[in-house]
C-alpha cells in the first residue's frame, strides 16, 4: 500500500516518480554553475514509520539524494518524549559522495 501525503505538508515540492528522479538530476547537471547545481534538487524518501510498544517508539527510514551522487540514508529508532519524537538508536547509517 502506498502513502499519499497532502499537498499542504510540503510546499514548493513535487512529488516524483522512479521515472522522473533522474530526469530531474539530468536537468540539474546542465545548469551553468555549481552554485546552482547544488542548491536546485534534492530528493527526499521516507518511509512509513513503523511502531513499537503502544506507538511509543517508532523505526523510520529517511533519505536525502543531492544531484547524482551525493546520498544520504538514516534507518533509526525514534522514542516519543514530551509529545515530540526524538532518536534513540541509528540501525543503520550509509552516506555516498562523488570521489
Amino acid at each position: 500500500m502506498n502513502y499519499r501525503c497532502e499537498s499542504y505538508l510540503f510546499p514548493f515540492s513535487k512529488c516524483l516518480k522512479d521515472p522522473e528522479v533522474a530526469a530531474t538530476f539530468k536537468l540539474t547537471e546542465n545548469l551553468e554553475s555549481e552554485k546552482e547545481k547544488n542548491m536546485c534538487s534534492i530528493v527526499y524518501t521516507f518511509s512509513k514509520p513503523i511502531y513499537l510498544r503502544d506507538k511509543s517508539i517508532c523505526l523510520f527510514l529517511d533519505q536525502k539524494r543531492f544531484r547524482t551522487n551525493y546520498t544520504q540514508l538514516n534507518f533509526s529508532f525514534y522514542v516519543l518524549e514530551n509529545n515530540r519524537w526524538n532518536e534513540l538508536a541509528i540501525a543503520y547509517q550509509y552516506y555516498e559522495s562523488k570521489k
